[in-house]
């Protein structure tokens, strides 16, 4: 006999199978397949549809959470981790415009409250009056309430300004998110200058580039999320100092999951986990951030007529000398050159930056994006010898500094390892980038070789340099000892020394000037170039051996 019918199952003798359709966002949890079948192991149909419903509700969860964390994703993509921690607790981005519609709603409220204020405080004849009363003075209850009043529209100016602080802010995250809002009413001023805007027009108006102006935002990130985005017109110079000594407790951590929490939470984090937090030279590139803000909104914009943060210098912990000693980047010694350099001669793609990046920076003491940046073009012939010329002058390229600004030739150490028959290997592909890298592409974990490209902050070296930790120095054992791509620089310049070459020689090669004319370093002509490579051959082998 037939059992009776069960929506989403199907009949196989006396027992229901499930046949229900799964929804497909949530598909990928299930392999894939379009259908969830499964036997119900009952030929009762009130416990097959139990089980089916079971089944869906379970879906509608799953499809709730998926939908969540694409929305969360895509938060993340868009949006500074404060912001998009704001849109997940207002219930997502379709909460915006009705968030930004209460607060223009509150400061309605506000604003009534203080018009009421200005009204009271004109005598009958429509001047203005001005009392002081004594401590003990009885008032009458008419002058209680205005008194009252005035203090209440106080409070709520600085409510006011609190909440078109959030309105500039959540408008901000909207129009990013593309969610409608409401145009604004014409009595509320949504406009008021706050510290976000401030920066995103100095930063245009300077002409930062993609590092400087991520450095800036976190600073201005970080700063809201302590303060919240105050009107410049209300800043002080305790506002700066408790800026100050909150940024004491912020983690140190390339984590994300710590990174994107707020502030506080952060700090509070750090004290928990007892994570390694901000030292005062990192502290003091923020304070200067907010100080170039405040000496721009005054000097530039007109925005504020005094600068609250003038003068204003963080409190530094006395360090001696020896400890701040032990706490620098270390050279490398000439034997761990040595392992480095074998270590990456056997292990690493000739044709990759993994490859030829220690070795340059070892022979030529350049920086670690000095060279990851290098162009193809950058690579030129000199009396038949490369050159190798360090410069900022395409988009993305860019030097400490002036004297940074450099034409070195290769050294014979590089030469015989292969260096010209690499470059000229590069010009015949026609890439732009000196340098290709390994990738592992996500979807098939396939690993290919591609032209080297630049991390989120426009880093080339970026990415290499977290691999370098991992297949260099952690196998090497060098890990927690003070040493990283940069210590080249450093074993270079000691390796000068021993090789009592010319300082002035070892400062153009190295790009440290050290305020001397920078135009030698740019156009120094075969002269020049011959005492450099002179010097740098005489280097090489103070390198490897003490």
């Amino acid at each position: 006999m037939q059992l009776p019918k069960v929506a989403y199952t199907k009949q196989r003798g006396k027992t229901y199978h499930l046949n229900i359709p799964i929804p497909a966002p949530i598909r990928p949890l299930y392999g894939g397949k379009a259908t969830f079948e499964g036997t119900t192991k009952s030929s009762d149909p009130k416990e097959a549809e139990r089980q089916v419903n079971a089944h869906r509700v379970t879906f509608d969860i799953q499809v709730k959470e998926a939908q969540r964390t694409a929305d969360q994703a895509r938060l993340r993509r868009l949006l500074d981790p404060a912001d998009a921690a704001v849109v997940d607790t207002l219930g997502g981005a379709e909460k915006v415009s009705a968030m930004i519609d209460s607060l223009r709603e509150q400061a309605a409220f506000a604003a009534g409250t203080e018009n009421l204020t200005q009204q009271m405080s004109f005598s009958a004849d429509g001047t203005s009056e001005v009392r002081t009363f004594a401590p003990d003075e009885e008032l009458e209850p008419d002058v209680m309430r205005e008194i009252q009043i005035k203090a209440e529209a106080a409070s709520n100016l600085a409510f006011q300004a609190t909440i078109t602080a959030e309105l500039r802010n959540l408008k901000r995250v909207a129009a990013k998110l593309d969610e409608h809002v409401n145009d604004a009413p014409e009595w509320l001023d949504e406009g008021v200058t706050g510290i976000r805007d401030l920066a995103e027009k100095m930063a245009s108006d300077r002409g930062y580039g993609r590092e400087n102006l991520l450095k800036l935002r976190y600073t201005v990130r970080r700063w809201i999320e302590w303060h919240g985005d105050l009107p410049l017109a209300d800043l002080t110079r305790k506002h700066l100092s408790s800026f100050a000594d909150g940024l004491k407790g912020l983690p140190i951590t390339r984590k994300k999951e710590v990174m994107d929490l707020p502030m506080r939470k952060a700090i509070e984090f750090a004290r928990e986990a007892g994570l390694e937090t901000m030292g005062d030279k990192t502290r003091q590139s923020r304070i200067d951030h907010m100080k170039g803000l405040t000496k721009y909104a005054l000097d530039k914009l007109g925005e504020i007529e005094v600068d609250p943060f003038s003068g204003y210098t963080i409190s530094k912990a006395k360090v001696k000398h020896a400890i701040a000693a032990k706490d620098k980047k270390r050279p490398y010694t000439p034997a761990q050159v040595t392992s480095v350099l074998s270590h990456c001669r056997a292990k690493f793609d000739h044709d990759t930056i993994d490859y030829w990046l220690p070795h340059i920076a070892a022979y030529t003491g350049a920086r670690r994006e000095e060279i990851a940046q290098l162009h193809v073009a950058d690579v030129t012939d000199w009396n038949g010898r490369f050159t190798i010329r360090i410069t900022d002058e395409e988009e993305d390229q860019s030097l400490k500094n002036k004297h940074s600004f450099r034409t070195v030739p290769v050294p014979t150490a590089l030469m015989d390892l292969g260096l010209s028959q690499f470059v000229t290997r590069r010009r015949q592909a026609g890439d732009k980038m000196l340098f290709l890298e390994p990738f592992t592409i996500n979807k098939t974990k396939q690993k290919i070789i591609r032209e080297i490209q630049a991390n989120g902050n426009g880093k080339y070296a970026g990415t290499y340099g977290q691999r370098y930790e991992r297949e260099v120095t952690e196998p090497l054992g060098l890990k927690g000892m003070k040493l990283s791509l940069h210590s080249f620089r450093h074993s270079w310049t000691d390796a000068a020394r021993r090789a009592k070459i010319d300082p002035e020689i070892r400062r153009l090669i190295a790009g440290r000037l050290d305020g001397e004319d920078s135009v030698e370093s740019r156009y120094g002509g075969a002269d020049l170039l011959a005492e450099k490579l002179e010097a740098m051959d005489k280097v090489a082998p103070f390198l490897t051996k003490a």
